[in-house]
């Protein structure tokens, strides 16, 4: 499917990253049913409708950017040691700075979409669990974005 082409990209840049991150994350039976739903239930719900099929591309995207933006976090936790103060505090910062603007970026997207979905008459009750009471749960939408990437990217390691 073309929409998931950005992942790809991750596991070709940065091939076995999913079994790093799956350490930390848990079991893939368990994670599945975290999850409101997938991204190929997702999928399937936009794919006849070219504005839906343009907002869940746009989603996956951001969905691949805030993974890679934990992934340079993580690699500035291991370089800590190899670095003095200042410098390991700047690329923090740096690094730090830009997953909250991808964050705030994948948000943006995944509310679009499935407001789009509603005034489409289209089912959007996945977004319900990502915004308790009506507000939004930032680490949910988080939580949702890495483990959709986490699980593509276990089917493409296989």
């Amino acid at each position: 499917m073309r929409m998931y082409e950005h992942i790809k990209h991750i596991e070709e840049e940065m091939p076995g990253v999913a079994k790093e991150i799956g350490k930390e994350l848990g079991e893939k039976e368990q994670l599945e049913k975290i999850l409101p739903i997938t991204l190929d239930g997702l999928g399937e719900l936009c794919q006849s409708d070219p504005e839906l099929e343009k907002l869940f591309e746009r989603m996956v995207y951001s969905f691949c950017e805030y993974f890679k933006t934990l992934i340079d976090l993580k690699e500035v936790e291991y370089d800590r040691e190899t670095l003095n103060l200042e410098e390991y505090q700047a690329r923090h910062q740096r690094s730090d700075e830009a997953k909250r603007i991808i964050h705030d970026g994948l948000i943006t997207d995944i509310n679009a979409l499935a407001m789009t979905m509603k005034m489409k008459g289209i089912d959007n009750a996945w977004i319900v669990p990502l915004r308790p009471g009506g507000d939004t749960n930032r680490a949910a939408y988080g939580r949702f974005a890495l483990i959709s990437i986490y699980l593509k990217l276990l089917e493409y390691e296989q």
